[in-house]
């Protein structure tokens, strides 16, 4: 498979140089070139999937004029704007004439990172990932998908979170990426190099936990032929994840403490304690705090799990990661079952965005799959989809229009774009887009309002 190719535009080729080396570590082929007369030219012979401007104001040629240039013979490939020397005016003036994004330097590349990938899902219906999985059960890829700021938030907290050691417990709803999440802090830690033993404990029985867990010697009960080490030593040096821990029975729970408090365990018909080095992560479904309150959960337990605790957003509340989760599972299921990639039709896209998903992100790549292994052609209509999503064409809030939405946001929140990205559930991005979209500038606040109010 060829790599993608992302040409950077450039006036100041020091700084794009550590972009390139950057970006050649991701797997995409990059084409370095100089601001200059030729750049059109130098796209029609390069044809790349993303182009990037970096440009300073006080350039050869004004990022502007690049953007026109480029757009005048090519309305489709995506267009990012790093700039230098950045305002809200320049973002918008930029949006307006095609950019799909806008950065600030000095750039976050895991930002820019996402937005490439966002960008190329939406222009080709394809999540380019180097390292994209075929296997469905490690279909997530220990890589947390999204550009919300829910998502950017826990993704920052991630990384802090796996340069430690402490015990972790992750709360959220069914099909919330829990799992997922305690992957990805295994993959960023010191121990990423060693297993990861995942206990689903809504599943371990009573009879069976203190075998499984904790091991057993040879003749320590009827069928023992041989010693077992158990679950928790063979995780040795790494990980140890308690999925749904609020489903422990009472007595599992009390078997289990031990080794929140201090890591250590006794095997059956063992003559002696037995340390291990591994790291705790916990998740579940429940609230424990009104488990604990009822009874039905250990506080000391409770206590000694929730050391560092990560809350994940329902999918509903990040409405805007949607169609990258959509592109990748596309993706991946279509490699799993040996099909051509796949791309939504907008219509079919509002309707999924529309749905509430109860069932969250696993709910989604169901969807997908059901999809996936019924289509026969190569776009995804609204008659391709479930029932339950063919009614769901997203509703705009009440009776009003997108940019009375809008208007209203940013004037309840003092024009704050990071509050009425919130609000809207969009990213920030989205809502420079519809500024540009409906010619709405700080400098015509006054104006704007008195027009929406005229109009109402």
């Amino acid at each position: 498979m060829n790599k993608p190719m992302i040409m950077i535009v450039d006036d100041d080729q020091a700084p794009c140089e550590r972009l390139k080396k950057d970006l050649l570590s991701q797997s995409f082929e990059i084409n370095l070139v100089r601001n200059q007369i030729g750049v059109c030219e130098q796209c029609q012979l390069i044809k790349p999937v993303l182009i990037i401007i970096c440009s300073a104001a006080d350039g050869p040629r004004s990022a502007l004029e690049i953007i026109s240039l480029i757009r005048s013979s090519d309305a489709i490939t995506p267009l990012i704007l790093v700039a230098r020397h950045s305002s809200e005016t320049l973002a918008i003036k930029a949006l307006k004439l095609g950019v799909n994004d806008y950065f600030k330097w000095p750039l976050d590349y895991d930002e820019l990172l996402d937005s490439i990938r966002s960008n190329l899902a939406r222009a080709e219906g394809v999540f380019y990932n180097a390292e994209l999985p075929t296997n469905a059960e490690n279909l997530c890829d220990h890589n947390i998908i999204g550009n919300s700021p829910a998502i950017k938030k826990i993704k920052h907290y991630l990384k802090k979170v796996a340069a430690m050691d402490s015990t972790v417990l992750i709360t959220g709803q069914t099909g919330t990426g829990k799992e997922c999440v305690a992957r990805q802090i295994h993959q960023y830690s010191s121990r990423h190099d060693k297993p990861m033993i995942c206990i689903n404990c809504a599943a371990l029985p009573d009879n069976l936990l203190e075998s499984e867990l904790f091991g057993f010697e040879r003749g320590a009960f009827t069928g023992a032929n041989a010693s077992y080490l158990g679950k928790l030593k063979l995780a040795e040096g790494g990980t140890v994840f308690f999925d749904e821990i609020g489903d422990m029975s009472p007595y599992a729970q009390a078997k289990v403490l031990r080794i929140f408090e201090n890591k250590e365990i006794t095997p059956l018909r063992g003559k002696e304690n037995t340390q291990v080095d591994i790291r705790i992560i916990s998740a579940t479904n429940h609230d424990l705090k009104q488990l604990v309150a009822q009874h039905q959960f250990r506080e000391d337990l409770y206590y000694r799990a929730n050391v560092i605790s990560i809350d994940l957003p329902l999918l509903k509340e990040r409405k805007e990661d949607i169609p990258l989760l959509i592109a990748y599972y596309l993706k991946a299921l279509a490699a799993k079952f040996h099909k051509n990639n796949y791309s939504l039709s907008n219509e079919a896209l509002q309707s999924m965005l529309g749905y509430d998903w109860p069932g969250n992100i696993r709910e989604l790549k169901n969807v997908i799959e059901t999809i996936v292994m019924n289509q026969t052609l190569p776009t995804i209509t609204p008659q391709d989809l479930p029932d339950i999503l063919r009614k769901c064409a997203e509703p705009l809030a009440g009776n009003l229009t997108e940019k009375e939405q809008l208007l209203s946001a940013l004037w309840a929140t003092d024009w704050n774009k990071s509050k009425v990205a919130e609000k809207l559930h969009w990213s920030r991005m989205t809502v420079y887009r519809k500024m540009a979209k409906y010619d709405i500038v700080p400098e015509r606040r006054t104006h704007d309002r008195l027009i929406d109010t005229q109009s109402m």
